[in-house]
This record gives C-alpha cells, structure tokens and sequence, in this order.
C-alpha cells in the first residue's frame, strides 16, 4: 500500500493518489470475488481463511478511502469554539487570563508555561510551554498576540517548521451580559497535510473540542477554589 502511494504521488501527484486509493479497496474485494469464482469451479482450493482476511482489508480499505476522500475536501483551517456562562465578573475573569503562567491551572493542554526574558503578558511576551499530546509532551514557543480589547485576549503556539500542525492560535472572549459573563474559547489551526487532515477529521480534532469544553469547566473551579 505504501509502495503504490508512494508512486503515485511520485508520478501523478495528489489527482494519482486519490485515484490509487480510490482502487485499493476494488482490488482486494475483485481478487476475493475471483477466488472465490475460481473455487467454485473447482479452478483452485478454497481459502476460507484468505477470504476473511480480504474481506476485513477491504472493509478498512474502504473507511479509509473515504476518510481520505473526505479529508481531502475538508478546508485546511480548523476552527474549534466552545463557551461557558457563570456568574464570576468579567473583569476577574480577563485579569486572570491575562497572566499565561495561570494556563497550566485550568488549560490541560498546558502542562507547563515559563517565562522568555521579560514577558509579562503583553503583546510580543514570549513563554516556553510544554504540551500534553495524546499522552505526550510537546514543547512549543508560546507568544501573546491581543490584550488591546478589554475583553479579548489571544495567543499562539508555534511548533517548528516541521510540524505538521501550524499557524495555532487559541482566543479567550469575555462578555458581560445582564447578570452573566459568558467565556468563549476558540482554537484555530492550520493543517496541510491530507493524512494529518484525516487524523484531525478522526482524532485530533475531538480532542480539541473535548479539551476546551473541559478546560472552561477548570476555569470556572478556578474561582469557585
């Protein structure tokens, strides 16, 4: 399988490799079909064992040609939104946001946050983080993009030239409404990738939604600790 995608991006590009893909499935569901006929007809030995095998390569051949197919349809940039309403003043809430060594406290993608030079929450303080990804730490360059609006704070996270996740940017949004503040947390990334894409459409990307909808119920025990 790897040899074939591998040719056909070498020779046909992306359009090749859909297609390849896209023929996976037939070939093992054809080649059973066929042995199967030539059994019949007493042209060779039945396989049972060969049958069921193809059969489960051919149904994960076909869920994953169409979550390729899907991936590849789905736009680059992923936006993720959750909110919170709570009864805690808007005004606590930003201040305490707007300090990023506070994130490891509610945010569990956080695990650690420390200070580069002089950054003190500002526009352009940088901070060295360190991530917790599927069970792993990864350490990324934390930099505070907004705290000019008194209600929006803004930071991203780069993770190298080389990862396959970029342009990473996670908003904080404070309203106050009657007798309501209402939080919102929005993470947006970009992701080039087909294959990443089609982790993100599986994985990645419920573990983003999960982790924010968690990480606002932390900040709210932040106070109510």
């Amino acid at each position: 399988m790897g040899v074939i995608l591998g040719l056909g991006s070498l020779v046909w590009g992306f359009p090749g490799t859909y297609g390849l893909v896209g023929l996976m499935p037939a070939v093992i569901i054809g080649g059973t079909v066929t042995h199967m006929v030539n059994a019949r007809d007493k042209l060779v030995e039945f396989r049972p064992g060969v049958v069921a095998i193809a059969a489960i390569l051919g149904s994960l051949g076909l869920i994953a040609t169409g979550g390729f197919y899907k991936a590849a349809g789905t736009p680059a940039v992923k936006s993720i939104q959750s909110s919170v309403e709570t009864k805690i003043p808007a005004e606590e809430v930003f201040t305490y946001l707007q300090n990023p060594i506070n994130l490891s406290r509610w945010n569990g993608f956080y695990q650690d946050v420390d200070r580069v030079g002089s950054a003190n929450g500002g526009v352009g303080s940088t901070y060295n983080v360190s991530l917790k990804f599927d069970n792993q730490m990864v350490p990324a360059k934390m930099t505070v993009l907004k705290t000019d609006s008194p209600t929006s704070y803004a930071w991203s996270l780069d993770f190298g030239p080389q990862a396959n996740i970029q342009d990473f940017v996670e908003t904080m949004d404070v309203a106050r409404t009657s007798d309501r503040t209402v939080i919102h947390h929005r993470t947006e990334y970009r992701v080039e990738s087909v294959v990443v894409r089609m982790l993100n459409n599986f994985v990645i990307g419920d573990m983003f939604e999960s982790l924010s909808r968690q990480s606002l119920d932390h900040l709210i025990k932040e106070f109510d600790g």
